[in-house]
């Protein structure tokens, strides 16, 4: 079974940016992807003009230390963490959950409300509509 460690795709993303684009380039990661992108600024500064970080989360980086998780962050999760995390991402992609961050982000419901934008954006995570 392969490990996919933060370390391994920071690595997978400067070989990318060695082979492929050949040049020091702008970076952009969200979530996951943006602890992914600084670990790589960090350790390889002169692959990266400039870091862009959208909704990140310091949830990868402390996870290995928590004590009732014995855990290093490299997947696939063991079934504790794999189970909490399922249960946190779920409560996370509720309609009433989703509704309340867009209520936080629009002035008018009206922005968020009329097309069913929570619906959509539970149907992106489920692979299903509603």
């Amino acid at each position: 079974m392969t490990s996919y460690s933060v370390d391994f795709w920071a690595h997978q993303v400067s070989s990318f940016i060695d082979t492929i684009i050949q040049s020091p380039t702008h970076l952009t990661g969200n979530s996951l992807g943006g602890y992914i992108a600084a670990i790589l600024a960090a350790t390889n500064p002169h692959q990266v003009l400039t870091l862009t970080l959208l909704n990140a989360t310091p949830v990868w980086r402390g996870l290995h230390n928590f004590p009732l998780l014995p855990w290093n962050s490299q997947l696939p999760a063991p079934p504790l963490p794999f189970k909490l995390s399922s249960y946190f991402f779920n409560s996370v992609r509720s309609i009433p959950t989703i509704s309340n961050l867009l209520s936080q982000c629009y002035h008018s419901p009206a922005a968020y409300l009329s097309d069913s934008l929570p619906h959509k954006i539970r149907a992106v995570t489920t692979n299903k509509a509603g």
